[in-house]
């Protein structure tokens, strides 16, 4: 499509979001991140990491819904700093991704499983194949933690891992 006209209607939203809303509403967050996810996919990642920001510093939403958007937008933001080579900080935020998700889903749900994915994703892309693998293991902490199950799958689970997997990375960069 148009990259201007998508431009105009996400900065629209946005300015109607928080005309109706006010700063720090949910909705003025969500159309931070629409707009984000446009110049992530336009290859503005520093503009796009600064919405994602935005977004996911607003105040912690109540409802469950609205908490798992927060941990989209931190996956957002995780993924530009990753994009602009700013590994070490990629990594602390995605790690505070897993341990979000650990308290938003619990410890050995699935979902919390499944965003181990992108971190490991983003270690092994650093040669860190070690550190990668530590991840999976111990739920993202460095060097210690919980198992986070993964290498405990057989091939049907690997399989619906790799569902969770794929969900996590679409809601994180979804339109």
């Amino acid at each position: 499509g148009n990259a201007d006209e998508a431009e105009a209607t996400v900065t629209k939203a946005a300015k109607a979001a928080k005309k109706q809303f006010g700063s720090g509403s949910h909705p003025l967050a969500r159309a931070y991140a629409d707009m984000a996810r446009l110049h992530f996919h336009a290859g503005e990642y520093k503009r796009a990491a600064t919405e994602f920001r935005h977004a996911a510093d607003s105040p912690m939403p109540s409802e469950p819904a609205e908490r798992r958007d927060r941990l989209a937008f931190m996956f957002g933001f995780a993924a530009c700093l990753a994009a602009l080579d700013r590994m070490g900080e990629a990594e602390k935020v995605y790690r505070q991704c897993v341990e979000f998700a650990k308290a938003l889903y619990g410890p050995a749900s699935p979902a919390a499983a499944s965003a181990l994915e992108p971190l490991a994703t983003m270690l092994l892309a650093a040669g860190q194949a070690t550190e990668a693998a530590r991840a999976a293991r111990h739920g993202g902490q460095p060097a210690h933690g919980r198992m986070a199950g993964l290498q405990q799958q057989d091939g049907a689970g690997a399989r619906r891992g790799g569902q969770q997997r794929g969900r996590v990375r679409r809601i994180a960069c979804a339109p």
